[in-house]
Formats: C-alpha cells, sequence, structure tokens
C-alpha cells in the first residue's frame, strides 16, 4: 500500500528502519531529517502498540440515535396514514 500523505511516509519509514534494528532516535532523525518529536512519538507507538497504524478517533455523535429513528419511522407512518383519509 502506497503512502497517502506525507505522515503516512513518516510513519512507513520509521518502523521500516525500526524492523531494521536502527533503534536509536538520533539514527532515525539523522538518516531521515524528519522532527525529532515526530520520530519519538512514532517510536513510542511502536513500543506501544506494534504498530505505526492511527487509533480510531471518535467522531461527530449521530444526531439522531437509533432510537429516535425508530420513533421517527412511527411519526412519520401515522402523518402518512393520516393524509390518506
Amino acid at each position: 500500500m502506497a503512502p497517502t500523505s506525507v505522515f503516512e511516509m513518516q510513519r512507513l519509514t520509521v518502523k521500516e528502519l525500526w524492523d531494521n534494528n536502527i533503534r536509536k532516535p538520533s539514527e532515525i532523525i539523522k538518516m531521515t531529517g524528519f522532527p525529532k518529536s515526530t520520530v519519538y512519538d512514532i517510536i513510542n507507538r511502536l513500543k506501544k502498540t506494534g504498530s505505526v497504524e492511527h487509533l480510531p478517533v471518535p467522531g461527530r455523535p449521530l444526531v439522531l440515535t437509533p432510537k429516535n429513528v425508530d420513533i421517527l419511522a412511527v411519526f412519520l407512518k401515522m402523518i402518512m396514514q393520516q393524509l390518506q383519509l
């Protein structure tokens, strides 16, 4: 899978170096030229999860919950029945 962003390319590059036993952040920084904080963040994620993938981020909650969708459906059916009379 090809990287789709600069950030993804950075994560994949650091992971590739990590997998090739280049574990010192200072070496990775010198080899890649990536910002120090970026390299440390990626390495910490690798140590913690073993992956460089993004964790799912909760999005905006649905305006209509499943319960409210059901209530709305019942309400619309009632209106449609009244209009047909």
